[in-house]
């Protein structure tokens, strides 16, 4: 039987020892009780809380026309001295070929299987189960085509001559996973605690190599590689819809770098997993500029350690631009030696970027002098690097000092330092297109 969304509570019986209507019949004759036989007479299912049991089923999920081997397990939780001497199982219409295995049960207890259709009954010539005990019987079946949560009705009959009908287990019957996976929109560095905007969005792909449009079951993310100790994401499940997964709501709760996500199909081994994600930090703050074609654009400012930043991008070149500033999450550069570390993120523009160094750490530094404060930068390429340093390869990129800008010299370079009148340390530092990670 299919019941989408039918539960049905422990059964309760009146103590009166005579089965009436349905509830005899089914006791005498064996006919399996089915979760519509709750509407029997009344007075069978007057409440006595002494006369319960439980009924558990696993698996509970299964793909959709594959066969499962199922365990049906009913326990006798009663408080009374009454023990369970019959067991029937009613397995859900539309699975097909229903098979017995082995009865596990306590010394004793004499229960036998046997099946006719899709009811399975256990009746026994022991002692049958004492209260806290559980009978278990193997069940073999195909799952139906369709997917949906199936219901298993349960019943049982006591010593003391009542009949119940019981819990009604569930299975939920899963559409087969897809045939591949892709993240195919990429995480970004984002805020603690704060949505991922734009969402990470996954594609799932048939044999054919097409979206696979009949899937909308769940799609879940998980790390590839993140920080240690870090915890999974929030909302990292979702279903999809047509073939297509979008995450809205992921959110993130500890600060770190790297962070690389992979996505999967959960509850459908062997289903496929993705390609690792890009790399991306959980930060502090982070900014978000939306930089318009053709026009130059200003950032917000974000702070990390007492290290700030703001960038003022270059107009581009007729095309829509992101302009992204990160503080924090990632750790220190190579060269760092005070402050925190910030990311700029604009591929496509030239820019100036404003490095700001809080009174209170300048005042920590061996010389307070404002020629004394370099620009510790790291980016993807090499890149000249100021008189007398070396540029070194750490974190997955090349960092280094940076040079002071000269005519017709390099670039990135510090176009200025100076101290503002509140005794902060302020550096100027002209930029290529490029992400760079800047620090002091």
């Amino acid at each position: 039987m299919k019941f989408p969304s039918a539960r049905v509570a422990a059964g309760r019986s009146s103590r009166s020892g005579r089965l009436t209507g349905t509830a005899a019949r089914w006791a005498g004759a064996g006919v399996a009780l089915s979760v519509a036989a709750l509407l029997w007479a009344p007075a069978a299912l007057a409440d006595n809380s002494s006369n319960r049991w439980t009924a558990s089923l696993t698996p509970t999920s299964i793909t959709e026309g594959t066969q499962g081997s199922f365990a049906v397990t009913v326990s006798d939780a009663t408080v009374s001295t009454a023990n369970v001497t019959r067991v029937n199982v009613t397995i859900p219409s539309g699975f097909t070929a229903p098979t017995l295995g082995a009865v596990t049960q306590p010394a004793g207890a004499g229960f036998a299987a046997t099946l006719s259709g899709n009811t399975v009954a256990l009746t026994t010539t022991g002692a049958g189960l004492a209260p806290g005990q559980s009978v278990s019987v193997a069940i073999t079946a195909t799952a139906p085509q369709t997917p949906g949560t199936y219901t298993w009705g349960t019943g049982v009959q006591h010593t003391a001559g009542f009949a119940l009908l019981g819990p009604a287990p569930t299975v939920t019957v899963n559409p087969p996973p897809p045939a591949s996976i892709a993240i195919v929109g990429q995480p970004t560095n984002t805020q603690v605690n704060t949505a991922m905007n734009p969402a990470v969005v996954v594609d799932l792909y048939d044999s054919s190599g097409n979206i696979d449009t009949a899937y909308n079951g769940p799609v879940e993310l998980t790390y590839a590689e993140s920080p240690a100790g870090a915890p999974l994401p929030a909302n990292n499940v979702v279903n999809a819809s047509a073939g297509v997964a979008t995450f809205s709501a992921l959110k993130f709760s500890a600060e770190g770098y790297p962070y690389e996500l992979q996505a999967d199909v959960p509850g459908n081994p062997p289903a496929p997993v993705s390609a690792p994600s890009q790399a991306f930090a959980i930060a502090t703050e982070v900014n978000v500029t939306t930089c318009q074609p053709k026009l130059t654009c200003q950032s917000g400012t974000v702070t990390d350690q007492g290290t700030s930043a703001s960038v003022s991008a270059a107009a581009g070149q007729g095309t829509t631009d992101i302009l992204a500033l990160t503080a924090g999450g990632f750790g220190p550069l190579s060269c760092t030696t005070i402050g925190g570390t910030i990311t700029v993120t604009l591929a496509n523009r030239a820019k100036t970027i404003a490095m700001t160094l809080a009174k209170a750490q300048v005042q920590q530094a061996i010389s307070e002098g404002a020629s004394k404060f370099n620009i510790c930068w790291g980016q993807p390429t090499p890149f000249t690097v100021l008189a007398g340093t070396q540029l070194v390869q750490a974190n997955g990129e090349f960092e280094g000092l940076l040079p002071d800008c000269t005519t017709g010299g390099p670039s990135p370079c510090v176009s200025s330092r100076h101290k503002n009148n509140a005794g902060d340390e302020v550096v100027t530092i002209t930029a290529p297109a490029g992400d760079p990670r800047i620090s002091w």
